[in-house]
């Protein structure tokens, strides 16, 4: 997984820039269901996925960018919201990070 410091949210002076000492580390982690669709025809799928891990380690805003069939992407979604971290830390402070994988 990729992770990434986020710009100010609504209301914050914009960052110029954000040493982040810790990334958000993943603690508590879903697996996907696999569709029935897929098993029956013996199929296999990869979901690529964008999120954020706010200040409190939730996972919000997720979002599938690539997958290699649509059927995989409610499942994968489903799950990597159910997933739990660890927050980024910034300035002795939790921030919000955006996360890419798999």
């Amino acid at each position: 997984m990729l992770g990434f410091p986020l710009a100010a949210r609504a209301g914050e002076a914009p960052a110029t820039s954000l040493e982040v000492e810790s990334a958000a580390i993943l603690k508590v982690f879903a697996a996907p269901g696999y569709p029935e669709e897929a098993l029956k025809a013996k199929r296999d799928g990869r979901v690529d996925v964008d999120f954020i891990v706010d200040e409190s380690g939730n996972v919000t805003e997720v979002k599938a960018f690539d997958s290699t069939d649509p059927m995989f992407e409610a499942p994968a979604l489903e799950a990597v919201r159910k997933w739990k971290f660890e927050p980024a830390q910034s300035g002795g402070k939790r921030i919000a990070m955006g996360m890419s994988g798999p």
